[in-house]
């Protein structure tokens, strides 16, 4: 929720930190803030699934996503959804027996199936270019 009301203001401090200094704004308070988001998420993130996942699923959604838009809050909402899909369907498959009786470990299947949609989106881009 913090994300949606002061994304521009996160925004203009990644891009432009003098424009929040001009128009009154602190910009201790929104780096504060910032900071403190990314903090509890990596905290929540590694307590559910470890650090190499959370690692993974901060860094590998952000790829694709650029693919697809150059809008910042277009790739937030699509790296969301891609970071979403990749971890429910790497733990049905994972949860899911192969045949012959093959288990998966789950935090490895979802980094997988993120880094198989990063090398399409890659491809893509490719192919995009041509």
């Amino acid at each position: 929720m913090v994300a949606l009301l002061w994304h521009q203001r996160f925004v203009a401090l990644a891009f432009h930190s003098e424009l929040l200094t001009l128009r009154g704004v602190s910009t201790t308070a929104v780096q504060f803030a910032l900071q403190l988001l990314i903090a509890i998420t990596v905290v929540l993130l590694s307590q559910m699934v470890g650090i190499v996942l959370c690692m993974a699923l901060l860094i590998l959604p952000v790829g694709p996503a650029s693919t697809f838009s150059r809008r910042i809050p277009v790739i937030m909402l699509l790296a969301g959804i891609i970071c979403f899909a990749c971890t429910f369907f790497g733990v049905a498959l994972s949860y899911d027996t192969l045949p012959g009786n093959i288990l998966l470990s789950p935090g490895a299947t979802i980094v997988e199936l993120a880094g198989v949609v990063f090398l399409l989106a890659t491809i893509i881009r490719a192919l995009r270019k041509r």
